[in-house]
């Protein structure tokens, strides 16, 4: 069944951090897996561990789409195909045939250190550009599987209901690519604000799993200041590595989206603090920052002020 709903669900306690890279999809029905950070609460040993493909240093900050996996998918794509990006203005996928906004086509293209126009060719045009509230829970201007392929990154963490975002998705498009900050990055103090976990605007904790599932949790407040359920820090002379930084999967036929909705603040904290103690033994979770000296030097007094409550 092609739906995407709300479900309130019961975390088991025996949820565990699966090895931190899976590679999901290589059934002969669906496209090539790519592989992944995933969060998982099925039981160890269902999805054994690949070896994961080492990703671009920066990846989550050098594109709004995995530089890499955006060339292996503009490859696959037939040259007839219709494409949709949904919510890339700053730097949509250069073969998206159709882009779904909440900003004009005047002000794309406003990341400029993002932007692949240099690997792939630019095919949407101000007539394909539709601007619009993805969020305003009225169908999309386009009929049922319009699309053969839809790409949305960075996008479904952000918004006020992705899970109706996903059935949309779902209902216009034959298959897909979502992308989104890690939980691990989500779960880091240091990524923006040494006070703040994750990025300050992103409202929700993502979960990608097999068979294009994809659940949602709110992120709350309590996960700013509570320790245990920090993963890491990070500031100006470290930062996160990219591998852990992002997930990513590829959905063939149907995509399922799910909130996961935990209403006591209790349970909510345990369950951020069992994710973190799980992810805290991934390898590598934090790398040197490069760059000239001095400007890493600045970095620190500007995190120092901020540490302070400062700007």
């Amino acid at each position: 069944m092609r739906d995407a709903k709300r479900a309130q669900v019961d975390f088991p306690a025996t949820t565990q951090l699966q090895a931190p890279l899976q590679k999901f999809g290589d059934s002969p029905a669906a496209p090539r897996g790519v592989p992944h950070l995933c969060y998982s609460p099925s039981p160890p040993g269902t999805h054994p561990p690949t070896t994961p493909k080492p990703l671009r240093q920066g990846t989550l900050y050098q594109n709004t789409v995995n530089r890499e996996n955006a060339i292996r998918i503009a490859a696959t794509l037939p040259p007839e195909a219709k494409v949709l990006d949904v919510g890339g203005s700053n730097a949509p996928f250069p073969p998206a045939t159709h882009i779904l906004d909440f900003l004009p086509y005047e002000e794309r293209n406003r990341e400029q250190g993002k932007l692949l126009h240099d690997v792939l060719p630019v095919k949407f045009t101000k007539d394909t550009w539709c601007q619009r509230d993805v969020c305003d829970h009225k169908p999309w201007p386009y009929p049922d599987q319009f699309f053969d392929y839809c790409v949305c990154s960075h996008l479904l963490e952000d918004v006020r209901d992705p899970i109706w975002v996903c059935s949309e998705i779902n209902r216009v498009a034959r298959a897909g690519y979502l992308e989104t900050p890690s939980r691990v990055l989500e779960q880091t103090l240091g990524i923006e604000n040494p006070r703040h976990a994750g990025f300050y605007h992103h409202r929700w904790l993502v979960t990608m799993l097999p068979q294009g599932v994809i659940q949602f949790r709110h992120k709350p407040h309590t996960l700013h200041g509570l320790n245990a359920a920090i993963v890491t820090r990070v500031g100006a002379f470290t930062k996160l590595n990219p591998v852990h930084e992002i997930q990513w999967m590829e959905w063939p036929g149907s995509l399922h989206a799910s909130e996961v909705v935990i209403l006591d603040e209790v349970e909510s904290d345990r369950e951020l603090c069992r994710f973190a103690a799980q992810a805290r033994s991934l390898s590598d979770l934090k790398v040197p920052t490069n760059g000239p000296l001095i400007g890493r030097l600045k970095r620190a007094w500007y995190y120092r002020r901020l540490a302070r409550g400062e700007r």
